[in-house]
């Protein structure tokens, strides 16, 4: 178990709900862009979100990424700002668990890239929010995570 799943569990967030599953693939893709490497990157995210370890999310985005936490906010783009948002989001206790991952359906953007979209249960200002979805575009090259347009929520943050 790596230590920042330890650490999520211990503070009683789990990355990945117990019935978390993901569809097939209804295209192929290059292997960075597999279900199982975007799975593993999936829990290496949430559970620096959860935790609120900045630097280890961002790590899991390409340099030049872009992260929108939720519909409406303004995107945090390069390493750096999303590090800082994920640091703010953890700070007003928001939570993200993992559901379903979708794998990708088709053949647009490949070879360069393909989309995934991730259900989410969101802890949100004291709330349990359940069956939010987020749209995450992931590079084949590198694998590493290019944009992140989180779910959108009733009430804007």
């Amino acid at each position: 178990m790596s230590l920042l799943l330890a650490l999520a569990l211990l503070l009683g967030v789990p990355p990945i709900a117990p019935h978390f599953r993901v569809t097939k693939a209804r295209v192929t893709v290059p292997r960075p862009c597999r279900p199982a490497p975007v799975v593993k990157r999936i829990v290496a995210t949430l559970t620096a979100f959860d935790a609120g370890l900045g630097a280890a999310f961002a790590r899991e985005f390409s340099e030049d990424g872009v992260f929108v936490a939720y519909a409406g906010t303004p995107a945090a783009r390069g390493r750096a700002q999303i590090a800082a948002e994920v640091v703010k989001r953890n700070a007003r206790g928001d939570g993200w668990t993992a559901t379903i991952l979708h794998a990708p359906v088709s053949p647009a953007g490949l070879p360069d890239a393909t989309t995934y979209e991730l259900g989410l249960n969101v802890r949100f200002r004291g709330a349990q929010l359940e069956g939010r979805g987020a749209k995450l575009v992931v590079g084949c090259r590198s694998g590493l995570v290019r944009k992140w347009l989180g779910p959108a929520l009733a009430v804007p943050p």
